[in-house]
């Protein structure tokens, strides 16, 4: 993300890949694989959720991003988003209540527009 707006995504992401998951993998009975492994979060989690999926595809394979704030640094992960050449293989949820209404509901519609492109539609 842009350090310049208060992101620091991938450090955050750093932690998660080259931290908490192998040592989580270790501790516990885990299934390691990117298919069985998610990562979720909503406003500016779901915002970061989105950003470390597309990022760390061989990492995290399902994502849950509910209400996630597409506003942010002037629709950023919206342009990511149109950017991408391939579909990733992540599962995503994308949620956000109707009841938010206004621009965040449309900038979430958007999202998801744009995630339904030609470039990111399954074979």
């Amino acid at each position: 993300m842009n350090a310049r707006a208060g992101g620091k995504a991938d450090a955050y992401g750093r932690m998660f890949v080259e931290e908490l998951k192998p040592f989580i993998d270790s501790q516990y009975r885990t299934l390691t694989d990117a298919a069985n492994t998610g990562l979720g979060g909503s406003s500016l989690g779901g915002l970061v959720t989105l950003y470390l999926g597309l990022n760390h595809p061989t990492v995290f394979g399902k994502l849950a991003t509910i209400s996630p704030s597409a506003w942010w640094d002037n629709k950023w992960i919206i342009r990511q988003v149109s950017k991408l050449e391939a579909r990733p293989d992540a599962r995503i949820w994308l949620d956000i209540g109707t009841r938010e209404g206004g621009q965040p509901l449309r900038d979430v519609r958007e999202l998801r527009d744009v995630s339904r492109s030609a470039a990111l539609q399954r074979p």
